[in-house]
Protein backbone atom coordinates (compact mmCIF):
# COMPACT_ATOMS: atom_id res chain seq x y z
CA UNK A 1 0.00 0.00 0.00
CA UNK A 2 0.68 3.49 -0.52
CA UNK A 3 0.39 6.47 1.93
CA UNK A 4 -0.81 10.00 0.26
CA UNK A 5 -0.96 13.25 2.53
CA UNK A 6 -1.50 10.74 5.53
CA UNK A 7 -4.24 8.48 3.43
CA UNK A 8 -3.59 5.07 3.06
CA UNK A 9 -4.46 4.11 -0.68
CA UNK A 10 -5.59 0.57 -1.12
CA UNK A 11 -3.47 -1.45 -4.12
CA UNK A 12 -5.14 -1.10 -7.60
CA UNK A 13 -6.91 -4.28 -8.31
CA UNK A 14 -5.30 -6.05 -10.99
CA UNK A 15 -7.56 -7.06 -14.15
CA UNK A 16 -6.94 -9.86 -16.33
CA UNK A 17 -6.88 -8.61 -20.43
CA UNK A 18 -7.13 -12.54 -21.33
CA UNK A 19 -9.81 -14.76 -19.66
CA UNK A 20 -8.32 -16.88 -16.36
CA UNK A 21 -10.51 -19.68 -17.69
CA UNK A 22 -8.13 -19.85 -20.77
CA UNK A 23 -4.55 -19.11 -19.27
CA UNK A 24 -5.34 -22.16 -16.94
CA UNK A 25 -5.22 -23.91 -20.36
CA UNK A 26 -1.91 -23.17 -20.98
CA UNK A 27 -0.46 -24.19 -17.52
CA UNK A 28 2.61 -26.24 -18.02
CA UNK A 29 1.73 -29.83 -17.84
CA UNK A 30 5.55 -31.10 -16.79
CA UNK A 31 5.47 -28.52 -13.66
CA UNK A 32 4.62 -29.92 -9.84
CA UNK A 33 2.96 -26.25 -9.27
CA UNK A 34 0.64 -24.45 -11.63
CA UNK A 35 2.97 -22.43 -14.16
CA UNK A 36 2.78 -20.77 -17.69
CA UNK A 37 5.71 -20.07 -19.43
CA UNK A 38 5.71 -16.13 -20.30
CA UNK A 39 7.74 -14.05 -23.26
CA UNK A 40 7.49 -10.05 -23.61
CA UNK A 41 8.39 -7.62 -26.12
CA UNK A 42 10.15 -5.40 -23.68
CA UNK A 43 12.04 -7.79 -22.12
CA UNK A 44 14.48 -9.58 -24.64
CA UNK A 45 15.95 -12.97 -24.62
CA UNK A 46 14.05 -13.61 -21.02
CA UNK A 47 12.04 -16.39 -20.82
CA UNK A 48 9.63 -16.68 -17.55
CA UNK A 49 8.39 -19.30 -15.54
CA UNK A 50 5.09 -17.86 -13.64
CA UNK A 51 1.97 -17.89 -12.20
CA UNK A 52 -1.18 -17.77 -14.37
CA UNK A 53 -2.01 -14.74 -12.08
CA UNK A 54 1.02 -12.74 -13.18
CA UNK A 55 0.04 -12.54 -16.99
CA UNK A 56 -1.58 -10.03 -18.80
CA UNK A 57 -2.94 -7.47 -16.28
CA UNK A 58 -3.05 -4.14 -15.62
CA UNK A 59 -4.73 -2.21 -12.96
CA UNK A 60 -8.46 -1.18 -12.53
CA UNK A 61 -8.96 -1.64 -15.96
CA UNK A 62 -12.86 -2.41 -15.47
CA UNK A 63 -13.54 -0.58 -12.74
CA UNK A 64 -15.94 2.23 -12.66
CA UNK A 65 -14.61 4.94 -10.70
CA UNK A 66 -16.94 7.30 -11.77
CA UNK A 67 -20.01 5.05 -10.44
CA UNK A 68 -21.48 5.25 -6.81
CA UNK A 69 -19.83 2.68 -4.95
CA UNK A 70 -22.22 -0.32 -5.31
CA UNK A 71 -21.80 -0.21 -9.14
CA UNK A 72 -18.07 0.40 -9.37
CA UNK A 73 -17.48 -3.74 -9.99
CA UNK A 74 -20.39 -4.51 -12.01
CA UNK A 75 -18.31 -4.79 -15.19
CA UNK A 76 -16.08 -7.35 -13.22
CA UNK A 77 -19.31 -9.47 -12.02
CA UNK A 78 -20.47 -9.13 -15.65
CA UNK A 79 -17.06 -10.52 -17.13
CA UNK A 80 -17.20 -13.27 -14.46
CA UNK A 81 -20.67 -14.37 -14.94
CA UNK A 82 -20.16 -14.15 -19.21
CA UNK A 83 -16.27 -16.58 -18.68
CA UNK A 84 -18.01 -19.03 -15.85
CA UNK A 85 -20.71 -19.95 -18.49
CA UNK A 86 -18.28 -20.39 -21.20
CA UNK A 87 -15.53 -22.39 -18.57
CA UNK A 88 -18.43 -24.76 -18.12
CA UNK A 89 -19.22 -25.07 -21.47
CA UNK A 90 -15.69 -25.94 -22.38
CA UNK A 91 -15.00 -28.22 -19.58
CA UNK A 92 -18.37 -30.17 -19.53
CA UNK A 93 -18.82 -30.60 -23.31
CA UNK A 94 -15.56 -28.70 -25.40
CA UNK A 95 -13.26 -30.45 -24.27
CA UNK A 96 -14.21 -34.17 -24.06
CA UNK A 97 -15.57 -34.18 -26.80
CA UNK A 98 -12.26 -33.10 -27.86
CA UNK A 99 -10.66 -36.13 -26.08
CA UNK A 100 -12.29 -38.48 -28.00
CA UNK A 101 -11.86 -36.96 -31.45
CA UNK A 102 -15.55 -36.15 -31.91
CA UNK A 103 -17.52 -32.49 -32.35
CA UNK A 104 -19.37 -31.72 -29.12
CA UNK A 105 -23.03 -31.81 -28.79
CA UNK A 106 -23.81 -28.70 -27.77
CA UNK A 107 -27.64 -26.59 -27.03
CA UNK A 108 -28.62 -23.52 -28.40
CA UNK A 109 -27.49 -21.98 -24.93
CA UNK A 110 -24.01 -23.21 -24.65
CA UNK A 111 -23.40 -22.26 -28.36
CA UNK A 112 -25.03 -18.92 -27.02
CA UNK A 113 -22.53 -18.65 -23.80
CA UNK A 114 -19.30 -19.30 -26.57
CA UNK A 115 -20.43 -16.63 -28.98
CA UNK A 116 -21.13 -14.19 -25.94
CA UNK A 117 -17.90 -15.29 -24.44
CA UNK A 118 -15.84 -14.30 -27.81
CA UNK A 119 -17.64 -10.99 -28.44
CA UNK A 120 -16.41 -10.23 -25.00
CA UNK A 121 -13.00 -11.00 -25.59
CA UNK A 122 -12.93 -8.82 -29.06
CA UNK A 123 -13.69 -5.46 -26.54
CA UNK A 124 -11.73 -6.84 -23.99
CA UNK A 125 -8.25 -7.15 -25.44
CA UNK A 126 -5.53 -4.63 -25.64
CA UNK A 127 -6.82 -4.33 -29.11
CA UNK A 128 -10.29 -3.80 -28.55
CA UNK A 129 -9.44 -1.24 -25.94
CA UNK A 130 -7.56 0.53 -28.45
CA UNK A 131 -10.08 0.45 -30.88
CA UNK A 132 -12.11 2.92 -28.36
CA UNK A 133 -9.53 4.99 -27.73
CA UNK A 134 -8.88 5.84 -31.34
CA UNK A 135 -12.48 5.94 -31.90
CA UNK A 136 -13.17 8.55 -29.14
CA UNK A 137 -10.39 10.60 -30.06
CA UNK A 138 -11.37 11.19 -33.61
CA UNK A 139 -13.25 13.69 -35.27
CA UNK A 140 -16.01 10.71 -36.21
CA UNK A 141 -16.59 10.09 -32.52
CA UNK A 142 -17.44 13.95 -32.28
CA UNK A 143 -19.64 13.79 -35.04
CA UNK A 144 -21.66 11.40 -34.20
CA UNK A 145 -22.53 12.20 -30.55
CA UNK A 146 -23.07 16.26 -32.18
CA UNK A 147 -25.75 14.24 -34.51
CA UNK A 148 -27.32 12.30 -31.73
CA UNK A 149 -27.20 14.98 -29.43
CA UNK A 150 -29.22 17.81 -31.97
CA UNK A 151 -31.41 14.80 -33.28
CA UNK A 152 -32.46 13.08 -30.01
CA UNK A 153 -31.25 12.91 -26.60
CA UNK A 154 -29.53 16.24 -25.62
CA UNK A 155 -29.96 14.94 -21.65
CA UNK A 156 -27.25 12.34 -22.46
CA UNK A 157 -24.66 14.20 -23.42
CA UNK A 158 -24.78 17.08 -21.32
CA UNK A 159 -22.83 16.20 -18.50
CA UNK A 160 -19.36 15.64 -19.88
CA UNK A 161 -17.45 17.21 -18.18
CA UNK A 162 -20.09 19.44 -16.55
CA UNK A 163 -20.19 21.26 -19.63
CA UNK A 164 -23.60 23.28 -20.14
CA UNK A 165 -24.20 22.91 -24.47
CA UNK A 166 -25.21 25.51 -26.16
CA UNK A 167 -27.78 25.29 -28.80
CA UNK A 168 -26.19 25.65 -32.14
CA UNK A 169 -24.87 22.97 -33.82
CA UNK A 170 -21.06 24.10 -34.21
CA UNK A 171 -21.26 25.61 -30.61
CA UNK A 172 -22.63 21.22 -29.30
CA UNK A 173 -20.08 20.15 -31.93
CA UNK A 174 -16.96 22.41 -29.71
CA UNK A 175 -18.35 21.30 -26.62
CA UNK A 176 -18.45 17.51 -27.27
CA UNK A 177 -14.78 17.83 -28.16
CA UNK A 178 -14.25 19.51 -25.11
CA UNK A 179 -15.89 17.01 -23.10
CA UNK A 180 -14.27 13.91 -24.63
CA UNK A 181 -10.93 15.09 -23.78
CA UNK A 182 -12.10 14.43 -20.49
CA UNK A 183 -13.41 11.19 -20.85
CA UNK A 184 -11.96 8.13 -18.57
CA UNK A 185 -11.10 5.87 -22.05
CA UNK A 186 -10.77 3.08 -19.86
CA UNK A 187 -14.22 3.30 -18.19
CA UNK A 188 -16.31 4.09 -21.51
CA UNK A 189 -14.46 0.69 -22.89
CA UNK A 190 -15.53 -1.30 -19.57
CA UNK A 191 -19.28 0.15 -20.21
CA UNK A 192 -19.24 -0.54 -24.07
CA UNK A 193 -18.48 -4.71 -22.94
CA UNK A 194 -21.85 -4.11 -20.70
CA UNK A 195 -23.53 -3.38 -24.36
CA UNK A 196 -22.98 -7.06 -25.07
CA UNK A 197 -25.79 -8.47 -22.40
CA UNK A 198 -28.21 -7.45 -24.44
CA UNK A 199 -27.82 -9.86 -27.75
CA UNK A 200 -30.87 -8.71 -29.39
CA UNK A 201 -29.80 -5.21 -30.16
CA UNK A 202 -28.72 -4.24 -33.48
CA UNK A 203 -26.14 -2.76 -32.70
CA UNK A 204 -24.73 -5.86 -30.03
CA UNK A 205 -21.55 -7.21 -31.17
CA UNK A 206 -22.99 -10.41 -29.96
CA UNK A 207 -25.90 -10.06 -32.25
CA UNK A 208 -24.25 -10.22 -35.20
CA UNK A 209 -22.05 -13.15 -34.20
CA UNK A 210 -25.29 -15.02 -32.90
CA UNK A 211 -26.09 -15.35 -36.53
CA UNK A 212 -22.92 -17.40 -36.93
CA UNK A 213 -22.12 -21.54 -36.15
CA UNK A 214 -18.78 -22.68 -34.22
CA UNK A 215 -16.05 -24.24 -35.68
CA UNK A 216 -13.45 -25.67 -33.87
CA UNK A 217 -10.29 -26.67 -34.84
CA UNK A 218 -8.22 -29.28 -33.23
CA UNK A 219 -4.44 -30.16 -33.01
CA UNK A 220 -4.18 -34.00 -33.09
CA UNK A 221 -1.08 -34.63 -32.16
CA UNK A 222 0.20 -31.55 -30.43
CA UNK A 223 3.76 -30.98 -29.41
CA UNK A 224 6.28 -28.28 -28.27
CA UNK A 225 6.66 -26.52 -31.50
CA UNK A 226 3.28 -27.79 -33.04
CA UNK A 227 1.01 -25.77 -30.17
CA UNK A 228 -0.71 -22.80 -30.16
CA UNK A 229 0.42 -19.27 -28.01
CA UNK A 230 -2.00 -17.13 -26.17
CA UNK A 231 -1.24 -13.30 -26.84
CA UNK A 232 -2.69 -10.29 -24.59
CA UNK A 233 -4.15 -9.47 -28.19
CA UNK A 234 -5.21 -12.91 -28.29
CA UNK A 235 -7.69 -13.35 -31.67
CA UNK A 236 -5.43 -13.97 -33.96
CA UNK A 237 -6.85 -13.17 -38.31
CA UNK A 238 -7.35 -16.59 -39.96
CA UNK A 239 -5.81 -15.80 -42.98
CA UNK A 240 -2.67 -14.13 -41.02
CA UNK A 241 -0.21 -16.23 -42.98
CA UNK A 242 -2.12 -17.64 -46.03
CA UNK A 243 -4.72 -19.93 -46.66
CA UNK A 244 -6.66 -21.11 -43.21
CA UNK A 245 -8.30 -24.34 -42.42
CA UNK A 246 -10.74 -22.75 -40.42
CA UNK A 247 -11.62 -19.83 -42.97
CA UNK A 248 -14.19 -21.97 -44.73
CA UNK A 249 -16.36 -18.52 -45.80
CA UNK A 250 -15.25 -14.80 -46.35
CA UNK A 251 -16.84 -14.00 -43.29
CA UNK A 252 -14.74 -16.54 -41.26
CA UNK A 253 -11.81 -14.18 -39.90
CA UNK A 254 -10.98 -14.80 -36.76
CA UNK A 255 -9.71 -17.62 -34.15
CA UNK A 256 -9.35 -17.36 -30.40
CA UNK A 257 -6.53 -19.84 -28.99
CA UNK A 258 -8.39 -21.43 -25.87
CA UNK A 259 -6.24 -24.18 -25.36
CA UNK A 260 -2.45 -25.65 -26.63
CA UNK A 261 -4.49 -27.73 -28.80
CA UNK A 262 -7.70 -25.32 -29.55
CA UNK A 263 -8.77 -22.89 -31.43
CA UNK A 264 -12.13 -21.42 -31.68
CA UNK A 265 -13.93 -19.26 -34.88
CA UNK A 266 -17.81 -18.28 -35.39
CA UNK A 267 -17.90 -20.10 -38.95
CA UNK A 268 -20.45 -21.77 -40.46
CA UNK A 269 -24.22 -21.95 -40.67
CA UNK A 270 -26.32 -20.19 -37.76
CA UNK A 271 -26.58 -22.40 -34.76
CA UNK A 272 -23.72 -25.06 -36.48
CA UNK A 273 -21.38 -26.73 -34.47
CA UNK A 274 -18.24 -28.39 -36.27
CA UNK A 275 -14.68 -30.24 -35.45
CA UNK A 276 -11.93 -30.27 -37.71
CA UNK A 277 -8.16 -31.40 -37.47
CA UNK A 278 -5.37 -28.58 -37.75
CA UNK A 279 -2.72 -30.91 -39.72
CA UNK A 280 -0.73 -28.23 -41.21
CA UNK A 281 2.48 -27.26 -38.71
CA UNK A 282 3.07 -24.57 -40.64
CA UNK A 283 0.30 -22.98 -40.77
CA UNK A 284 0.52 -23.00 -36.88
CA UNK A 285 3.37 -21.22 -37.18
CA UNK A 286 1.88 -18.91 -39.46
CA UNK A 287 -0.97 -18.02 -36.76
CA UNK A 288 1.49 -18.08 -33.57
CA UNK A 289 3.62 -15.52 -35.48
CA UNK A 290 0.33 -13.04 -36.12
CA UNK A 291 -0.11 -13.28 -32.82
CA UNK A 292 3.26 -12.52 -31.66
CA UNK A 293 3.26 -9.65 -34.13
CA UNK A 294 0.52 -8.11 -32.68
CA UNK A 295 1.07 -8.80 -28.71
CA UNK A 296 3.40 -7.52 -26.54
CA UNK A 297 3.21 -10.14 -24.18
CA UNK A 298 2.89 -14.53 -24.73
CA UNK A 299 2.44 -17.14 -22.95
CA UNK A 300 2.57 -21.14 -24.11
CA UNK A 301 2.71 -24.48 -22.07
CA UNK A 302 6.42 -25.01 -22.74
CA UNK A 303 9.74 -22.68 -23.03
CA UNK A 304 10.71 -23.94 -26.37
CA UNK A 305 7.66 -22.95 -28.46
CA UNK A 306 8.24 -18.96 -26.75
CA UNK A 307 12.25 -19.05 -27.59
CA UNK A 308 11.20 -19.62 -31.11
CA UNK A 309 8.70 -17.19 -31.66
CA UNK A 310 10.72 -14.36 -29.48
CA UNK A 311 13.96 -14.98 -32.07
CA UNK A 312 11.81 -14.89 -35.01
CA UNK A 313 9.64 -11.64 -34.24
CA UNK A 314 11.22 -10.12 -31.30
CA UNK A 315 15.09 -10.56 -29.89
CA UNK A 316 16.84 -10.51 -33.18
CA UNK A 317 14.78 -7.17 -34.11
CA UNK A 318 15.97 -5.80 -30.84
CA UNK A 319 19.79 -6.72 -31.09
CA UNK A 320 20.02 -5.02 -34.38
Amino acid sequence: MRCEGGVLNKPKNQHLYVPKSIIKNFVDPLASQKKVFSARKDRPNKVRNCSPKKVFTEGDVFTLHNERPENRYRVETYISRVENGFAAVYHKKIRPAVKRQECPALSANDLGAVILFFALQARRSLAGRGAAEDYIHSDEAVNDLTDDFIRYERKRYIGYGNIVLPGTYNNVRSCIALGLKRVDVKEMSAKAMLAQEDRTHPNSLSHELCRRGLTIGVIKNPTPKNSFVLGNNPIIEAGSGGSSNLKTNPEAERILPIAPDVGISLVGPTGSVSLISLEDISHIEELNLAVTKQSTEIVANNRELLESLGRSMWWERVAK
